[in-house]
């Protein structure tokens, strides 16, 4: 669970990779390489590798967690200008899945078990879906040691295969989103000093020789293996845009609705097709509370010093407007060692989290307080304003309520 820095957003509306050059992958690593590969020569195969402009695969998903084991094809196809288009092909679940296409500006998901579609508007800034497979490898670097670097052979084709682990005797305190088809999985990572439930012990990587593409990308724990290997792999077969172009059917399936007598009600215009749109939030960096509260029609909720850790800092705030929720709020943003982070949010609308906590009193308000292995989010409400504290786990649940305690209803 990521620190609600983009405004906490619910995963159905966004998803959000990290990307970062993989020219970089190796770079501080000290795991020992094999002595067939150095970390020279891979260096060398990143800087001059350019990332291909098209793929297209079938992609093998295979999730056991807990004991509970889920087989699921997928038919793909990723354009570096931000087009994507995912076809559920089979599922071991008899989950018909949920067909995603992007062209570059909107985002649609059909849930081919509902009918319905959901819209949503992609930001012009992000990277595309294709770079982001290219660069997910810096988020395991940030927490593991590369331990193992090897030449072998998958699906066919001459591969780098690469191998992560945690640190021998450090605890690793922090998540990795993991990239599985269109799931984005954030798991706790696990040290024996610290085990953690559905801790990873391992990731591995399989890299295209040729095009450093992720033919294969493994991670492994215990009672945990989330496994995607891509076949059939096409590169740069120039698609036709038509691939990444959808019309969302009508709200009845698009066949209209058969009446009595035989006679069928024609389908509805587009402009009720069952399809809800999802724009982007406006975001704006603030340099100081004050400034913050110029732009909304409402007072920033502000923790005494004394409440924060001493280790602590102010780290910036930022106003968010979701104009699908008619909500504005603001998040002021502290960092401590450790990469740690307080966030404390001011809202004039109910945000969806924090909702299945277990009642706590907050002053004279009563709020809810949800706990995970990676924070805890306090969030309460004070007449027509909402308040949140989120803390990530190395600082307690006891500051969460301490800050919130002392916030209380303004």
């Amino acid at each position: 669970m990521s620190p609600p820095a983009d405004g906490r957003v619910p995963t159905r509306h966004y998803l959000v990779v990290v990307l970062v050059p993989l020219l970089v992958l190796l770079a501080g690593c000290t795991g020992p390489l094999a002595s067939d590969l150095s970390a020279s020569d891979l260096e060398t195969e990143f800087d001059e590798t350019t990332p291909p402009a098209e793929v297209s695969a079938t992609v093998e998903i295979r999730e056991e967690i807990d004991g509970d084991v889920r087989e699921r094809t997928e038919a793909v196809w990723l354009r570096d200008d931000g087009a994507v288009r995912t076809d559920p092909v089979s599922d071991s679940n008899g989950d018909p899945g949920t067909l995603t296409v992007s062209d570059g500006e909107t985002r649609w998901h059909h849930d081919r078990a509902t009918g319905s579609t959901t819209a949503i508007e992609v930001d012009p800034d992000a990277s595309s879906w294709l770079d982001g497979l290219y660069g997910q490898q810096e988020r395991y670097l940030a927490a593991y040691d590369l331990t193992e670097a090897t030449e072998t052979t998958v699906e066919n084709r001459d591969s780098y295969h690469l191998t992560f682990e945690p640190p021998a005797n450090e605890t690793v305190d922090q998540s990795v989103a993991i990239l599985v088809g269109e799931t984005a999985y954030e798991l706790p990572l696990s040290t024996s000093e610290e085990p953690s439930e559905l801790g990873v012990d391992r990731v591995e990587v399989w890299l295209d020789q040729e095009t450093l593409f992720p033919v294969k990308h493994q991670i492994s724990g215990d009672d945990l293996l989330l496994e995607t290997t891509y076949t059939d792999l096409t590169i740069d077969s120039e698609f036709d845009d038509d691939l990444f172009e959808f019309t969302p059917p009508a709200a009845n399936g698009g066949e209209g609705e058969t009446k009595s007598e035989g006679e069928t009600e024609p389908s509805p215009p587009d402009d009720e097709n069952d399809t809800d749109f999802l724009p982007l939030p406006t975001i704006e960096d603030h340099e100081s509370i004050a400034d913050a509260e110029e732009t909304v029609p409402f007072a920033v909720a502000e923790p005494r010093p004394s409440t924060l850790p001493d280790r602590v800092v102010f780290d910036g705030v930022t106003s968010y407007e979701f104009p699908d929720e008619d909500r504005t709020q603001v998040s002021v943003f502290y960092r401590g060692g450790g990469d740690g982070t307080i966030t404390v949010t001011t809202s004039d609308g109910p945000r969806e989290f924090a909702t299945n906590g277990h009642d706590v009193p907050v002053g004279d308000a009563t709020g809810s307080l949800e706990q995970t292995p990676q924070g805890t989010e306090l969030q309460w409400t004070c007449g027509e304003q909402y308040y949140s504290v989120y803390v990530d786990t190395q600082f307690g649940d006891d500051t969460a309520l301490e800050i919130g305690q002392q916030l209380g209803c303004r």
